[in-house]
């Protein structure tokens, strides 16, 4: 519905009508049942407005097809508008965008489908920058049913962008625009009269050739969902020769690069499907949304595994066959590893008791490394002996021991006898 660089195509060849020489006209005007409220974007082959139904009483997005660019007859022009009438409104899926009805009126031909105000999967990341890979794996897997379901149908899409992408108010996407849709039957002989039609930056290199499957359009819609991890499409390409050099001198860029907390497990599932060799990408639209889901899944059960302590996880996985260096080893590869905390998420218990352990053993290495830096002080006075060898030590003889009577003796001396001691001495 939209350009590609969001800006209003401007129409080639000359105008059928002034209705459509400024796009502020639309607002105010009425086709048939509907009042035109607003314009809401616009493409190479119609405007979409915004239109209330005054019949069933709700606002619809009315599609308006332009005059044809030149060398295009109007035959064709108006052929091809109503086959993406006829093949939107025989897809009821709920990732489809619903048509309600079709008409013409005063020389215009249009077409009602349901209102999504939420804007495009293309305006989202404009606006908000590149998304989390695990709503971007949600909404791919919506897209690649809503493919699968079209190709089931006989239909193919041949421009999956993220401006073809709409945004519900649920946050789901729902597949729209199918302007260039084909019948992947082999006797349908209709098409427009060009070898390339689509856009540039998301085209498969079959392309290039005129080649369209539904490998191309899975090409496109892997591309689109690579759009949204990162921001920038899979491969820089401008015009339709650029598409051609996709897989002989461009090379996809490691996710990683763009993407650093997206699981491992995600990237080797989109550069089958962004293979430049259609035999090698996945066959089926539902084989990506598979994987895209099987990515989601196993990340979840990851998480709530490393949630739990650490003796409800061993016991967890002893009951359903696993152990835990299986579980590590899967974490791993999901860019995961068990012990880390996630953002809002508080520490394990088994981080603590790690960590625990790694205090205890700093302090055995501090008082294993003061016991054995202190001297040996029995090994030196072993030296200073070995150094006299000759000179042997000589014990000293004790003293007797005194006992109490003889302390009280020496104390109570007969005063008289003191005294004749006295006059001898003299």
């Amino acid at each position: 519905m939209n350009s590609q660089e969001g800006q209003p195509a401007k129409p080639t060849g000359s105008p059928r009508s002034p209705f459509f020489e400024n796009e502020a006209k639309l607002v105010g005007k009425t086709l048939g049942r509907y009042q035109l409220l607003a314009v809401l974007g616009s493409g190479a082959m119609a405007g979409v407005v915004l239109a209330f139904d005054t019949t069933l009483r709700r606002r619809v997005a009315l599609k308006i097809l332009r005059p044809p660019p030149e060398g295009v007859p109007p035959e064709t022009w108006q052929e091809q508008f109503l086959r993406e009438a006829r093949a939107a409104a025989r897809l009821v899926h709920p990732h489809i965008v619903q048509i309600f009805d079709i008409g013409q009126c005063d020389g215009f031909s249009f077409f009602a489908l349901e209102y999504l105000r939420h804007g495009t999967l293309g305006d989202l990341v404009e606006r908000s920058g590149p998304l989390h890979w695990t709503r971007v794996c949600e909404l791919g897997a919506q897209a690649a049913d809503a493919l699968a379901y079209a190709h089931d149908s006989d239909l193919l899409h041949r421009d999956l962008k993220p401006a073809n992408l709409m945004l519900t108010e649920r946050g789901h996407v729902k597949l729209s625009d199918f302007g260039l849709v084909r019948f992947r039957s082999a006797r349908d002989p209709f098409d427009l009269p060009y070898k390339i039609i689509g856009t540039p930056m998301f085209m498969a290199p079959e392309v290039a050739d005129g080649i369209y499957s539904p490998q191309s359009d899975l090409f496109s819609l892997a591309g689109t969902v690579w759009y949204a991890l990162t921001g920038k499409p899979p491969y820089d390409l401008r015009c339709a020769q650029d598409v051609e050099r996709i897989g002989v001198s461009l090379h996809l860029p490691p996710l990683a690069q763009y993407c650093r907390n997206a699981p491992v497990a995600l990237e080797p599932a989109l550069r089958r499907a962004l293979d430049a060799d259609p035999t090698r990408r996945f066959q089926r639209a539902d084989q990506l949304s598979e994987r895209l889901r099987d990515v989601l899944a196993t990340s979840r059960q990851i998480d709530s595994r490393l949630a739990r302590p650490e003796a409800e996880l061993v016991r967890v996985t002893a009951e359903d066959g696993g152990d835990l260096q299986r579980l590590a080893s899967v974490a791993k590869h999901h860019g995961q590893l068990p012990g880390k905390t996630r953002r809002g998420r508080k520490p394990s218990t088994l981080r603590f008791a790690i960590l625990g352990l790694l205090a205890l053993m700093a302090v055995a290495a501090i008082v294993i490394i003061q016991v054995v830096g202190q001297p040996d002080k029995s090994h030196d006075r072993a030296s200073s002996v070995n150094s006299q060898p000759n000179e042997l030590p000589v014990p000293e003889e004790p003293e007797p021991a005194k006992t109490p009577e003889d302390s009280e003796d020496q104390e109570s001396v007969d005063p008289e006898q003191a005294a004749g001691d006295q006059e001898g001495d003299s």
